[in-house]
């Protein structure tokens, strides 16, 4: 008797997975659930998974370029402030660089948003 055994991929294109435009600000944007996870959303991806602690959910999606520049956490960077949309605070902190080629977009999904940054 033979068992014949089928593994599928599939690719599936999201909603703002698209690469940034070089040369855009480059920002990480944090924002916390009603149940007190800590979500974010930076260069290298957006997180899907809520951390404990704001620091924990910057450090996953600051990226390399970043670190090299000594921005490992939120406190590193420069805060842009607190943004509501939709009913949601979003904490922007601007990582004193532009965006690269592969980086996931920032700036165009605060504007997206609703939000403006100065």
């Amino acid at each position: 008797m033979t068992t014949t055994r089928v593994l599928a991929f599939a690719f599936v294109a999201t909603a703002g997975a698209s690469q940034a435009a070089e040369g855009d600000p480059s920002y990480v944007i944090t924002w916390k659930n009603t149940k007190g996870y800590w979500f974010a959303r930076g260069p290298v991806q957006e997180t899907s998974f809520g951390e404990k602690t704001e620091d924990a959910a910057a450090k996953l999606v600051i990226g390399y370029t970043s670190n090299k520049a000594g921005i490992n956490r939120p406190a590193d960077a420069t805060y842009k402030g607190s943004h509501q949309a939709g009913g949601t605070v979003y904490n922007v902190y601007y990582l004193s660089r532009k965006d690269e080629r592969g980086d996931r977009p920032t700036y165009s999904w605060l504007k997206a948003k609703g939000i403006t940054i100065k």
